[in-house]
């Protein structure tokens, strides 16, 4: 089997950096692989950007992970490589690294380097992604306990940045940073991204329906993409913190989902009574079950038929503590 790549980038109003990312694989590439565009129902409409780029328009707006999941469908690739509308590459030969991966461990997702960009804490823009503000190597598990970086407050069900490792090629429980590659036929086939909502909790489903499902999530380093962050004080004057997609109750939203339909109901019932403190809580409960509940069951029944290993394998393997209630 002959495998190759299709680029998959979801945009929503961000016109000028797509652009920008665009141009970036086509300067660090030699043969260009496909390129799919979700423009998700911007305002401005995407316009055609390169040859080998092909845009798909939602008539309206249908979320990151839909459109992830569109954007698969639409893909002619063996593999998938997910990226945001604001990315850098490096001149590293990224693609021969990334395909000589998957010619190596076909059926295995790999998470990409993620390279910060964007302000540096003063107000200088860094978009040198030779000099990026931080790297970011795959992710791990906070299912429940203190935020990284707040402290005094506690997260759930939460992809974290995980540690760097000196090798590559090793096993990740999870996924962050938008830069990873799938097997195209298994991200549809888990249905990754098709039932969530507005913004969050992709990244959580696709690594852990992986695992279940007896596939891996591994390290590619050779895969290095740069990542613009917004400043802090910038995310908090323009709501939602700055993310195009993003709301506390679709968040909480997809949350709930993944936990009733990944989960064996023990350990789902121990996260939901850790997000009861939640502001949102008992209203978007209340939501999912009144009006979104005939997906939870037929997603739950979907997913059992198709996992491999059990919750508890997931968490011996990594050596993960779960939360009591």
């Amino acid at each position: 089997m002959s495998l190759s790549l299709s680029v998959v980038i979801c945009a929503h109003n961000d016109n000028v950096e797509l652009d920008a990312t665009v141009c970036s694989i086509h300067a660090t590439t030699i043969d260009t692989p496909e390129i799919i565009v979700v423009d998700d129902a911007s305002p401005r409409p995407v316009q055609h950007l390169s040859d080998k780029t092909k845009i798909i328009r939602t008539a309206r707006r249908i979320g990151v992970g839909p459109a992830r999941y569109l954007g698969a469908l639409h893909a002619t690739g063996s593999h998938v490589l997910f990226i945001d509308s604001h990315s850098r590459f490096e001149m590293n030969s990224w693609l021969a690294f990334t395909l000589e991966a998957i010619n190596r461990r076909p059926a295995a997702v790999h998470c990409g380097v993620c390279l910060g960009l964007g302000f540096n804490g003063t107000k200088e823009m860094n978009m040198d992604v030779t000099k990026p503000n931080a790297e970011y190597h795959g992710a791990t598990w906070n299912f429940y306990g203190p935020d990284r970086k707040l402290p005094n407050q506690m997260q759930v069900f939460e992809s974290v940045w995980a540690d760097k490792r000196d090798d590559d090629d090793y096993e990740l429980s999870g996924i962050m940073g938008a830069c990873y590659v799938v097997p195209r036929d298994l991200y549809l086939k888990l249905n990754c991204g098709r039932h969530l909502v507005s913004y969050g909790c992709d990244e959580q489903e696709l690594a852990l329906k992986t695992w279940l499902a007896g596939g891996e999530v591994r390290m590619l380093k050779g895969l290095r993409v740069g990542h613009k962050f917004k400043e802090a004080k910038r995310m908090a004057t323009s709501g939602l913190y700055g993310i195009p997609y993003n709301s506390t109750g679709y968040v909480l939203q997809n949350k709930i989902f993944l936990i009733l339909t990944l989960l064996p109901k023990a350990a789902g019932d121990v996260l939901l009574s850790k997000l009861r403190q939640e502001r949102e809580f008992s209203r978007v409960l209340r939501s999912v079950e009144q009006t979104y509940w005939p997906v939870v069951e037929l997603e739950r029944a979907r997913n059992a038929s198709l996992f491999t290993r059990d919750f508890g394998w997931f968490l011996r393997h990594f050596g993960f503590t779960f939360p009591v209630k």
